[in-house]
């Protein structure tokens, strides 16, 4: 009985994971970091938007992500997200 209850919760997160995400590899995150690091500029724009967002209209926070991994953020639009 646990380990078919084990197998059910295990199949209906693998359907979550599927149906709400993109999956990647290790190998293919450290790929991407990897060519994003090597651009011309290697600078990388962050943008975190609420999940409830759909059309992604109303960004919480854009961070400027630079080559050393140094993140660049207006104090301004810092102190608007932690106020929320």
């Amino acid at each position: 009985m646990i380990g078919q209850a084990a197998k059910l919760w295990a199949e209906a997160l693998g359907s979550v994971i599927d149906g709400e995400f993109d999956v990647l590899t290790k190998a293919d995150a450290a790929q991407l970091r990897q060519d994003a690091a090597e651009a011309p500029d290697g600078t990388r724009i962050v943008t975190l938007y609420d999940r409830t967002d759909h059309q992604r209209a109303t960004p919480l926070l854009v961070l400027t992500v630079g080559k050393t991994d140094d993140v660049t953020i207006d104090a301004r639009q810092l102190r608007k997200f932690l106020a929320q």
